[in-house]
């Protein structure tokens, strides 16, 4: 039995073959990307090494560790938040990046200590609340992970990956009018973030037994994200439920 995704962190990036001029066009787009970051980073490394003070000092470093985190390097995403809360440990963002950064790593119950730090020097900050609900999703602990997530939602009422996230643990605990909920508001925080799609379509495959919705909601995570590399299985999926492609 198909059982529902792991949630996904915020940049969907997945690496494909060039089989085609689209596929080509994507990671030509990636590429410029990253050389644009690298630039930035150099920029910021600069700056790090002129700054006046320990407080210029901290700010360089987040930029830095921002940056690593697009770039997907958490090892030194890791080592630059580490620098920042060294320099200024009384920064909310600091604490943030930080907190992140051992959520990337692994490292979920530093990382919960990281974020509350966060929290308690900015309350309303929806992008802690969100990190530390992935956290204690991490360590299991699903009622305190969506408590986390619903306050992120409730401060940014568009953080579809919130409302996504917050819908799988919903699915896990047997709670599947909520899940069908948040899942459906993050398609209409975001149209184009395909995950809650395919999500949606496996809740209502193996929980709610609709196997029209399921159809439905399969082919849109197809069109939403036509090069996905799953594709054939969920086309074999649409198939196995009667589905046309």
């Amino acid at each position: 039995m198909k059982k529902l995704l792991l949630f996904v962190i915020i940049t969907l990036l997945f690496s494909c073959t060039p089989k085609d001029e689209t596929a080509m066009l994507e990671q030509e787009t990636v590429q410029a990307k990253r050389a644009g970051i690298n630039k930035e980073i150099e920029k910021y490394k600069i700056q790090l090494d002129k700054a006046p003070n320990d407080y210029e000092r901290a700010v360089a470093s987040n930029q830095i560790a921002q940056l690593q985190s697009e770039k997907g390097n958490a090892a030194l995403m890791l080592e630059y938040a580490q620098k920042a809360v060294k320099y200024q440990p009384n920064l909310y963002m600091s604490r943030y990046l930080l907190g992140k950064s051992y959520n990337e790593v692994g490292r979920y119950d530093d990382a919960i200590k990281e974020l509350e730090e966060s929290i308690q020097l900015k309350s309303d900050f929806a992008l802690a609340h969100y990190e530390l609900g992935n956290a204690l999703y991490k360590k299991y602990k699903y009622p305190q992970a969506i408590e986390e997530y619903l306050i992120a939602i409730k401060l940014n009422p568009k953080f579809y990956q919130a409302m996504n996230n917050a819908a799988l643990l919903y699915a896990e605990t047997g709670k599947y009018a909520e899940a069908e909920k948040y899942f459906k508001n993050a398609i209409a925080a975001k149209s184009n973030f395909p995950t809650p799609y395919k999500n949606l379509g496996i809740l209502y495959e193996t929980r709610l037994k609709n196997k029209a919705l399921a159809i439905e909601y399969y082919s849109k995570y197809l069109k939403v994200r036509p090069n996905a590399p799953d594709r054939k299985m969920t086309e074999s999926w649409i198939k196995a439920l009667g589905g046309a492609l």
